[in-house]
């Protein structure tokens, strides 16, 4: 048998490690420059490309010529042809011997091989992408070596053709369908084997929207990343990502959003809904996000190059429940692995993540009396509303809202009524910032119910840990003053306790003029009937 020659019956037996194709593009081309594709290379990474056969279309057949090339490749290649239980080298043209091997015998070849003193035809680094590399025409040995290590490591070597135009009849060597190789039948490609890394896009994840427990409206947060919330809000969040484009060069590949709450958001499984690009993933039911992981699983070829670079969408709602503290993030990453060959999932290497934070405040209520700032006042009563005139109610740890005023005889925080019962006031936690009015319903045992406070504050928190709280408007009685996060409200049990400061000094300025013009009144009348009397 002339093996120089290799027709293309034996040609397809020679299944290549990382995968071999060999094809036609155009017949008749010219010989010269052509390409191999690296699928999926690797950060880090340099593949160097050693040059060891000739491959020539022979004219007017589907045949090709082997030729070892250059000739001092050739004793490398028989050393290793010789570890091959069952195979015989041709010493003059070895090269042609490997195009006569079974998988299993190419790969133990390829291991064994060694590149010392030859020289290279290129070395490109890897960026994760799918890398096309220029090179002369022919057969070569590809290395991989890992520079993220110290010393540099090297992986399992590749043995691949170029790109061979001239081929009758769109003569092709299809690679043993293996992971990673299974149904390429373009020329001149291989898949990146070593790591287990496929490169994937870092995900992103935003808060599109806020829906209070009870309000009749939601809200858009001004920044989607950063979010105030009432403990019992449903957050609205979106996540995007993309299937690597990379997964069409696998028979199977899995993968993941990986969706970490932080304490205090309940993620709700069934509110989730996904697309693929625009289409909803009817496929993907919404039991595969379980514990806050998606789960797309492509388990062959034809769902691979289905899906393969397109982006996926997945919104889901989340309960903010009592147990949030101050802030919680909430983050995601994106993982992906493709099949081996024994049919489990690599090892999946997971994205940077991305990160949204929600923040809740607290602050405090006190009640004293005017005369007395140290002294605890009981029986008091107030509501408070949000900006959209929804009053606030408190039960379980949670915040609802209705604009529904509570009833006069409500009893407690469960129906909208708030009553401090200790010396350090009453704590009101788990609020998002904004404006709240707070209005005293009912005075403190033996104070006056006439002048009872009603005004507005806002609570500010500039989402890196400072929360205050600074009063708006509304205290037209100069009974209310602010210090960081501590509200104090004084009562009075008269007229005359009222400060003579600011709009309580005008009302107290107002009763005097009254009181005078009262007295004035009674004087007039009292002089005209005095002198009528003279007169009569």
């Amino acid at each position: 048998m002339n093996l120089k020659r290799v027709f293309a019956g034996v040609a397809a037996a020679a299944t290549m490690l990382g995968g071999l194709a060999l094809g036609a593009t155009t017949a008749n081309a010219a010989d010269g420059d052509q390409t191999i594709t690296i699928n999926n290379s690797q950060m880090a990474h340099e593949y160097t490309f050693y040059k060891f056969a000739d491959l020539t279309p022979i004219e007017n057949t589907n045949e090709v010529s082997v030729v070892t090339n250059p000739t001092e490749t050739a004793g490398n290649l028989n050393t290793a042809l010789r570890t091959i239980a069952g195979v015989t080298p041709w010493e003059q043209n070895p090269a042609a011997t490997v195009a006569s091997l079974n998988t299993e015998q190419l790969r133990n070849f390829a291991a064994a091989l060694s590149t010392d003193g030859w020289t290279s035809s290129a070395t490109e680094k890897g960026d994760g992408s799918n890398l096309p590399v220029t090179l002369p025409q022919g057969w070569y040995v590809v290395t991989d070596t890992d520079t993220s290590t110290s010393p540099a490591t090297q992986g399992v070597k590749a043995i691949v053709a170029t790109t061979i135009p001239g081929l009758a009849n769109g003569f092709t060597i299809n690679a043993n369908p293996e992971q990673g190789q299974m149904n390429i039948a373009q020329p001149g490609v291989f898949n990146a084997k070593n790591g287990n890394l496929v490169v994937t896009e870092k995900p992103t994840k935003t808060i599109t929207s806020i829906q209070p427990t009870g309000s009749a409206t939601s809200v858009s947060p001004t920044d989607n990343k950063n979010a105030d919330v009432n403990a019992g809000d449903l957050v609205q969040y979106k996540v995007t990502g993309t299937i690597p484009a990379t997964a069409a060069n696998y028979s199977g590949f899995k993968y993941q959003l990986k969706d970490t709450p932080g304490t205090g958001i309940e993620i709700q499984p069934d509110t989730a809904q996904v697309t693929i690009d625009t289409t909803p993933a009817t496929t993907i039911a919404n039991p595969n996000f379980v514990n806050g992981v998606l789960t797309i699983e492509m388990n062959d070829k034809a769902t691979t190059a289905d899906y393969a670079g397109k982006t996926v969408t997945l919104t889901y709602s989340a309960k903010i429940t009592n147990a949030i503290g101050d802030s919680a993030p909430n983050s995601v990453v994106a993982n992906s692995s493709f099949l081996q060959i024994d049919g489990t999932y690599s090892k999946p290497v997971a994205t940077d993540a991305d990160t949204t934070t929600v923040y809740t405040n607290d602050f405090t209520l006190k009640k004293v009396g005017v005369d007395n700032d140290t002294e605890f006042l009981a029986g008091a009563q107030f509501t408070i509303q949000n900006s959209k005139k929804e009053y606030g109610k408190y039960s379980d740890g949670v915040w609802s809202w209705t604009t529904t005023k509570p009833a006069a005889n409500a009893a407690d925080a469960a129906d909208g009524v708030f009553s401090p019962s200790t010396k350090d006031g009453y704590e009101f936690q788990n609020l998002a910032a904004g404006d709240y009015t707070i209005k005293e319903l009912k005075a403190p045992n033996n104070y006056s119910s006439t002048f009872l406070p009603e005004f507005t504050v806002t609570v500010n928190n500039d989402h890196k840990g400072n929360v205050s709280v600074t009063e708006k408007d509304g205290d037209n009685y100069g009974l209310v003053t602010v210090e960081e996060s501590v509200i104090t409200v004084k009562n009075v049990k008269n007229v005359t306790q009222l400060p003579l400061t600011g709009a309580a000094g005008i009302t107290m300025l107002v009763v005097v003029a009254l009181l005078l013009g009262g007295a004035g009144a009674l004087i007039a009348v009292r002089s005209r009937s005095l002198k009528r009397q003279l007169n009569a």
